[in-house]
């Protein structure tokens, strides 16, 4: 499990690496040259016109499984793994609580979500709204707060985001409340 996490890690971290190729030496005047691509001959502004629309950030995505209808009474019964998280399952799948209720979660075709941990989540959609699959609810002065949260193996310092620093049962979970 350990293994399989920090392979997600490094993946997801190379993944929104952005990378700027370096042409050749330092120059005489010890600078370093980039080299952004191909020159087109146009002006970056020039070209802002029509793209501008898709340079917007829509925000965290819910993700959506393959077949929405989708039920069971066991993972066996519609030839899946079983699962804790999205950790659990290939890059193609999500892992969703095919019960509907009983929590029988199985690693099904599907898209995942974009939340992050802490980003608030509906405790009816969360497995697909939470990037890690894992949506918690926990109380709080003014009630019942649900939030996207991610798995932890409590032997790594920090390896929990601010919202959910306390790594209990290999989740990454809110501070005890006081």
């Amino acid at each position: 499990m350990l293994k399989r996490l920090l392979l997600s890690c490094l993946l997801v971290s190379g993944l929104s690496l952005t990378t700027i190729a370096c042409s050749g030496d330092a120059d005489e005047d010890n600078t370093i040259e980039t080299d952004a691509g191909e020159d087109t001959g146009t002006d970056a502004s020039e070209d802002a016109g029509d793209d501008a629309d898709e340079d917007v950030d829509p925000g965290p995505q819910t993700g959506e499984l393959a077949d929405p209808d989708i039920t069971a009474a066991s993972c066996e019964e519609i030839s899946a793994e079983g699962c804790f998280s999205n950790d659990d399952c290939g890059a193609s799948e999500v892992c969703f609580d095919v019960s509907r209720g009983d929590d029988v979660a199985c690693c099904v075709p599907g898209t995942r979500g974009t939340f992050e941990p802490g980003d608030a989540c509906s405790p009816e959609t969360g497995e697909l709204e939470c990037a890690s699959g894992l949506c918690a609810q926990y109380d709080t002065e003014e009630g019942e707060v649900s939030a996207c949260t991610t798995t932890c193996t409590g032997e790594v310092e920090g390896e929990c985001p601010d919202a959910f620093p306390e790594c209990v049962f290999g989740i990454c979970s809110p501070p005890a409340a006081e």
